[in-house]
């Protein structure tokens, strides 16, 4: 694959991305960069985007250089431990969540950004966390919700869905067509602090893989592993690979923190290859397994084996990984308006495996009744019969009357690949001194639940 030429910012957070001890080589490119001319303050906006800042900073750290100057180091090192404190935090309360479902007989499986914290990355506070995502089996949400809600976790939605924008409920008809369609639920604790995501699948109805994922032996394959000391299940080595391609193709690769995952996935286990490509197989995800494992190889690297990596070099491999790299770069690129508009990803359409699934990924985008529907148009069309005929009409006769309204994705964005020489002083990555009190008091209460 024809190697990019980046700028010395985009070239130091790839830098800081890499895993291992520094060495004179990685010094050495370091230097380089710095009399290149990198700019600290986008490159701490674009870390803080990517959601890689703690990252840095151990990349920083490491280098026997000392390439960063001793205030972005500070604000870094601030960061790093208000993430390690907030990750703990979560950590505890996932325990805890764990431990009151596993009472009345809900087995628990943790996905995404947690597990892979404490299990591939070198230390817990390196991968920034968002939700405490979880799985259960489709017959125990009901219950799993009702404990969870005992304990202090409240549904939240998001505003498009409301009816009401000054209450946090669905209406009847809202709740069965959220059941019926989506994966998971989101519910908050009493304090703001944590979210967890209820998933009782791993992708919604919309997405033409969500029935094959269904009906593949997930839960058959599910491993136990050990994480801070306690025992935890998570999905197979493979299915993880699969699913953080296949959950990065829907954020439509905005973030490079999935192409770190997806390196460390790979240098952390010890994948069954043969297995992995026919998951892919059964799970119409090759293109995105590739797309995955080519920005993984360009950007950071990653060890594949031959196999892999001759695939990688197939012209169709290669346009797809060009198509997600300038994205991944330019990550306020918008996504095409009158797409965006009729509920389509153009990202996840493009990188289908076959027209079928692109057909049917169409068809469920304009029919598939969606809980906003009725915040948009009333109650009263999305409760006829004939709605899922009628509803790609609605949708793109609302999308006209937009036409000409300013989106809100028009914000000027500054380009990754072109050359920023100027060494701006970057704002400061504040801690706020209230919000660390209250994640202090909601650790204690966890500690004394889980204790």
């Amino acid at each position: 694959m024809t190697a990019i030429k980046h700028s010395a910012t985009t070239s130091a957070l790839l830098l800081a991305c890499l895993t291992g001890e520094a060495d004179a080589e990685r010094d050495q490119r370091w230097s380089e960069l710095v009399d290149e001319g990198i700019d600290w303050g986008q490159l701490l906006e674009f870390a803080e985007h990517h959601e890689i800042l703690p990252l840095l900073f151990s990349g920083l750290s490491h280098a026997r250089a000392h390439p960063a100057p001793r205030v972005v180091l500070s604000q870094l090192h601030d960061h790093f431990h208000a993430t390690l404190l907030r990750n703990r935090l979560a950590l505890q309360c996932f325990f805890s969540v764990q431990e009151t479902l596993a009472a009345a007989g809900i087995p628990v499986v943790l996905l995404k950004g947690m597990i892979l914290a404490g299990t591939v990355y070198e230390h817990l506070a390196v991968r920034q966390l968002g939700d405490i995502d979880i799985l259960v089996r489709p017959d125990q949400v009901a219950l799993a919700r009702t404990l969870l809600e005992q304990s202090d976790y409240r549904p939240v939605y998001p505003t498009s869905m409301l009816c009401d924008p000054n209450t946090q409920k669905l209406t009847t008809t809202q709740e069965r067509i959220y059941a019926r369609y989506y994966h998971e639920i989101t519910l908050q604790s009493a304090d703001n602090l944590l979210q967890i995501d209820l998933h009782w699948a791993l992708l919604s109805k919309l997405y033409p893989q969500s029935e094959r994922l269904e009906a593949d032996s997930i839960w058959g394959q599910v491993r136990r592993v050990s994480l801070d000391g306690r025992s935890v299940l998570t999905l197979s080595a493979e299915h993880q690979l699969i699913h953080t391609c296949i959950h990065a193709t829907k954020d439509r690769w905005r973030r490079l923190k999935w192409v770190v995952d997806i390196d460390r996935i790979i240098r952390a286990d010890q994948l069954d290859w043969a297995r992995l490509h026919a998951c892919t197989q059964r799970w119409n995800s090759e293109r995105m397994l590739r797309a995955g494992l080519g920005l993984a190889q360009e950007l950071l690297s990653t060890p594949l084996p031959a196999h892999a990596s001759r695939l990688l070099l197939e012209p169709a491999a290669r346009a797809d990984v060009s198509t997600v790299l300038r994205i991944l770069l330019n990550p306020k690129m918008p996504e095409p308006r009158i797409l965006r508009c009729l509920g389509i990803n153009s990202t996840f359409l493009k990188l289908l495996d076959t027209m079928s699934c692109r057909r049917r990924y169409l068809h469920q985008a304009l029919t598939m009744p969606r809980p906003e529907d009725e915040a948009r148009f009333g109650s009263g069309p999305p409760n006829r019969p004939l709605w899922r005929l009628s509803r790609p009409l609605r949708v793109l006769t609302r999308c006209i009357g937009r036409i000409g309204r300013p989106r809100c994705d028009e914000a000027d964005w500054p380009d990754t690949r072109q050359y920023h020489p100027i060494r701006a002083e970057p704002e400061l990555i504040r801690i706020d001194g209230s919000n660390r009190a209250q994640e202090d008091a909601h650790l204690s209460r966890s500690r004394r639940k889980v204790g």
